[in-house]
């Protein structure tokens, strides 16, 4: 998508704390719920572990396939290379909120709005959405996985289309993965040289063809099919929807804490604890709730996952 589409749909105006709040709320989730939630899982399943989920093994195939950068030097797989991005986020997140610090007063306008601004936008825009879709493909290999190894032919405590979504928007996941491992120093060169021009419609071509789209777009926003999420788009009650998504994050955690217990037993051949299970299907029921509350805000805002 070109920023000049990109721009088209965002909200007129609105506070530059959404910005700044948003990347705080982020980075304490990665840290708190989503790295740690991750990381177990990691330890959990072997390096080269076979999984013997169809769909876990497509989605890993499709991940580890389209990564062709340089930071990890061996064969990852997809759940190494996410928790190696999350680590990853953990530096380059900041280094966004300093720049959003001294890009944008307390009001963003869409109007005037200029390429690197817009590239602060859409980099926090790519990190929640990779961030959130981990966290749905994490839960579902960890439910699905357990599933396998319990000779159970349902997986349980997972949202009804998740495996649709995780399989149908994997590829935009690929593109995301590899903007959200970029290193912090190659992330400050490309927001150094990413021209302070106005965007319009009419000359964003010419000056890509001028400065050069490597410049332009130096972590490749173009291939992805913006947007993303609600965040910059809607009238919404920011607090109220970051309480939510804290609140997913929270017990997506508990929830895997409980699975990676209940697979490490299933792997050894033993049979599982019956009050582990209870806990975790507790947490369960609990999560299902916390996620049906941001889908309904979600889909009123016409924007799904």
């Amino acid at each position: 998508m070109s920023a000049s589409d990109y721009i088209k749909a965002l909200l007129p105006s609105f506070e530059s704390s959404r910005i700044k709040d948003n990347l705080t709320n982020l980075s304490q989730e990665i840290d708190q719920f989503t790295l740690p939630a991750i990381s177990g899982l990691s330890e959990t399943f072997p390096h080269g572990w076979k999984w013997k989920n169809k769909n876990v093994a497509i989605l890993d195939k499709s991940i580890r396939d389209a990564y062709t950068g340089k930071v990890v030097k061996r064969d990852a797989s997809a759940l190494e290379l996410i928790e190696i991005a999350m680590i990853n986020l953990q530096t380059t997140l900041p280094i966004l909120k300093l720049h959003a610090d001294k890009a944008f007063g307390r009001v963003v306008a869409s109007e005037g709005l200029t390429f690197d601004k817009a590239a602060i936008l859409q980099f926090v825009e790519v990190a929640e959405y990779f961030i959130n879709y981990s966290r749905v493909f994490t839960n579902y290999l960890s439910a699905a996985e357990l599933s396998e190894l319990s000779d159970s032919r349902k997986v349980e405590g997972i949202g009804p289309d998740d495996a649709e979504y995780l399989l149908a928007s994997r590829y935009t996941f690929t593109a995301a993965l590899a903007i959200c491992i970029i290193p912090a120093k190659e992330l400050k060169a490309g927001m150094v040289n990413i021209p302070a021009s106005a965007i319009d419609a009419s000359t964003e071509s010419d000056i890509i063809e001028v400065v050069g789209s490597d410049k332009m777009d130096p972590f490749g926003f173009a291939v992805l099919p913006f947007p993303l999420s609600i965040i910059y788009r809607a009238q919404l009650v920011v607090a109220d929807w970051q309480v939510d998504r804290y609140d997913r994050a929270q017990e997506e955690a508990n929830v895997q804490q409980y699975r990676t217990i209940l697979l490490k037993e299933r792997m050894e051949g033993g049979d599982g604890d019956a009050s582990t299970e209870r806990a975790l299907q507790d947490a369960e029921d609990r999560l299902k709730l916390t996620r049906r509350k941001i889908a309904k805000l979600e889909e009123s805002y016409g924007i799904d996952k």
